[in-house]
């Protein structure tokens, strides 16, 4: 039987760095089922290789464990076996990194501690104990808040981790803030201040309690503005290594307490001569009273000024509050005289409505206030205010009274009196007609009056004006003719007691007589018997009467109230109008007229109907008015009617032949006309020619 192959060599496989103090594992790699494994390591008795089958350890390895480790592996139903091995080697460690020591004040902040490798790529750990324990690879930071030492320690990793090398950070401890005697001080406004002043070593000034940058000069409070205001001082402690440790800072607190207001005074203060004496007073608290503006002692009684005699003193005051005095307030105090005096008129005894002046005697001057005062129905006219003259104008009869206060700042005088007589004015009245007519007499003469009245002043409006009967001193009757129309004012004043009356007025319209004159057309000398005659006279404005006559003339033919009136003339007559106004303003006026019998009627030799005289443009007969035309016509040559017109009036109406036929304008020549007419009860005709001209 041949013998059984061995097992194959068992592959060893270990972790490689093999660093000191490190765990050195080892495996097969090729592992054999059914097989057993043994393991072999140098120096087994220090420090034995731990092994579980294909897999061994040792732990804390050295130098001391170099060498070869074997593994042997059994194959169990044969008993064959081989051995593989390898030869490990530990690795030295890598060199420490480069470490920074740190010192701190007490209480300053800190940074994270500082190493630097020493290895290009190797990593930093560190510890707080100097074996053990575990690493970390973030720089820790020290506290700053007991003094003394704290050490830490770093190592670098490349291949094998260093040796720990040692870190210190020291803390210096910080100093106690300076100390001082006043650290709350208060001030008044605008007071001088001191430096502030603090205990200990190199103090440090600030005004603010944290950062800033301090001086080493003592500050001096300001007192300008009032408040609350703070200041802070720090010391400083030198350490061994040139380190300098700042304390705390220590708080000043200054307050500045405003300065008050002056207190509240009357000035100037105006007393009265001979007042009583009073103190003075002022609005505020805890008040001093001086006599110069500035210096001097104070005292908290207030003075007492003299009023015996005019004069004029100062004061000065303060008060103070929460320790602080204000500013002296000024107190002038004028000691001033009281008026008094008289009142006189330059006469006590006027008429109703006349004016008088007064006048003021005494020690007032003219700055004084002056308040004059008169009855409620006296006026002042001009003065007011003043010493006089004062001018008052009385408007109601009986005793009034004129009354004058004088006040000297406040300084009144006592009521000065004048008293005025007052004399009532007359009293009448008269009456007139409103309305008259020229030349018309009017009477005027007074329906009631006073007695007592000496005489009166009459003005009847115009120079004009002619007194008839009457005396023009008295109180009338008159008699009085105006010539003249127009609007006049009668007016009337009457004396009683040496006080003449308001003069009452009264109106009257003196109306102009009418224009009676008679103007008549046609002439009214020889006009043919039973013509009609017009006849006019002026217009009345505001409506008038007209009263014509013979009525003979007029009898049917129109109203004769009119101002204008046709007239048929029969025979020969006086013609007389009476016109009357709306006053009763009254003319006359008469007209003589003569008739003569008149029948004939005229044709013109010729007439243009298309010529430049518009009286000649209508062929027709010329009468004086009074015929009756029965008929009137033209013929032409040839016997033709070209114009025939019946019933009359032809003269009055404007009408005739315009010198055309059936609306076309007739040929220049001869034309023939015939006209039947009845006059004075006969009826006539007559024939002729004439020329139509172009």
């Amino acid at each position: 039987v041949p013998a059984p192959n061995p097992p194959a060599t068992p592959v060893i496989n270990y972790t490689n760095p093999v660093c000191p103090g490190s765990t050195l594992s080892l495996s097969v790699n090729n592992v054999l089922a059914g097989a057993t494994y043994s393991w072999l390591a140098p120096n087994p008795l220090v420090n034995p290789l731990v092994a579980t089958g294909s897999t061994a350890s040792r732990s804390n390895m050295s130098s001391a464990f170099n060498g070869t480790y074997s593994a042997t592996v059994t194959v169990t139903a044969t008993g064959c076996s081989s051995v593989g091995t390898v030869n490990i080697t530990t690795s030295q460690p890598d060199a420490q990194p480069l470490v920074f020591r740190r010192t701190y004040c007490q209480y300053e902040t800190a940074v994270p501690v500082v190493a630097q490798t020493t290895i290009p790529g190797a990593i930093l750990t560190y510890y707080t104990v100097p074996v053990g324990g575990v690493g970390d690879t973030t720089a820790p930071t020290p506290s700053t808040l007991v003094p003394g030492v704290t050490i830490y320690y770093v190592t670098q990793t490349k291949i094998c981790e260093s040796l720990r090398d040692t870190l210190y950070i020291l803390v210096n401890p910080t100093p106690l803030p300076p100390t001082t005697a006043n650290p709350s001080l208060q001030y008044c406004q605008y007071e001088t201040a001191s430096p502030l002043s603090a205990s200990g070593t190199n103090i440090r000034w600030f005004t603010t309690p944290t950062g800033g940058v301090g001086s080493a000069t003592a500050p001096t409070p300001s007192t300008i503005v009032p408040g609350t205001f703070f200041y802070y001082a720090s010391q400083t402690s030198n350490y061994l290594g040139g380190q300098s440790c700042e304390s705390g800072r220590l708080t000043f607190t200054v307050i500045v307490k405003p300065k008050p207001e002056p207190p509240g005074v009357i000035s100037p203060l105006n007393l009265c001569q001979g007042d009583p004496i009073a103190p003075l007073t002022a609005h505020g608290q805890n008040l001093l009273w001086y006599t110069v503006p500035s210096g001097g002692v104070g005292v908290p009684v207030a003075p007492l000024p003299n009023t015996g005699y005019e004069d004029s003193f100062k004061y000065f005051v303060t008060q103070t509050v929460l320790g602080c005095e204000s500013d002296r307030a000024l107190l002038n105090v004028i000691v001033n005289y009281k008026p008094n005096g008289i009142l006189t008129a330059s006469t006590y005894t006027v008429c109703q409505g006349d004016i008088d002046s007064f006048f003021y005697f005494g020690n007032a001057r003219a700055d004084a206030d002056y308040n004059w005062f008169a009855s409620v129905t006296a006026t002042f006219v001009s003065g007011l205010g003043t010493r006089g003259p004062v001018v008052i104008h009385f408007d109601t009869a009986g005793t009034s009274y004129v009354r004058l206060t004088i006040n000297n700042k406040g300084c009144i005088s006592s009521l000065i009196t004048a008293p005025i007589k007052v004399r009532p004015l007359p009293k009448f009245n008269f009456v007139q007609p409103q309305d008259a007519c020229e030349d018309e007499l009017v009477n005027i003469g007074l329906n009631s009056h006073d007695e007592g009245i000496s005489g009166y002043h009459w003005d009847f409006g115009t120079p004009d004006a002619q007194l008839i009967y009457g005396v023009i001193t008295t109180g009338g009757p008159f008699g009085v003719r105006y010539p003249n129309a127009g609007h006049y004012s009668i007016s009337a004043t009457a004396t009683k007691d040496g006080c003449t009356s308001k003069p009452i007025g009264r109106d009257i319209y003196i109306h102009a007589n009418p224009d009676a004159t008679i103007t008549a057309s046609p002439s009214p000398i020889n006009i043919c018997t039973s013509d009609t005659l017009f006849l006019q006279v002026p217009a009345v404005p505001e409506g008038g009467t007209y009263y014509w006559s013979p009525l003979a003339y007029f009898q049917g033919l129109q109203d004769t109230l009119n101002n204008g009136v046709f007239a048929v003339v029969s025979q020969s007559s006086e013609v007389k109008v009476t016109v009357k106004t709306a006053y009763g303003c009254e003319a006359q006026d008469s007209l003589m007229v003569t008739t003569k019998p008149c029948c004939n009627v005229y044709f013109p030799n010729a007439f243009a109907p298309t010529g430049n005289m518009p009286q000649n443009r209508l062929f027709h007969p010329i009468t004086i008015g009074h015929h009756k035309i029965n008929t009137f016509r033209v013929i032409n040559r040839w016997g033709q009617v070209v114009y025939e017109s019946r019933g009359g009036g032809i003269e009055k109406s404007g009408n005739g032949w315009d010198g055309t036929f059936n609306g076309k304008p007739q040929d220049m020549g001869t034309y023939y006309y015939y006209i039947n007419y009845k006059c004075e009860g006969k009826n006539i005709e007559d024939r002729g020619e004439f020329l139509l001209l172009r």
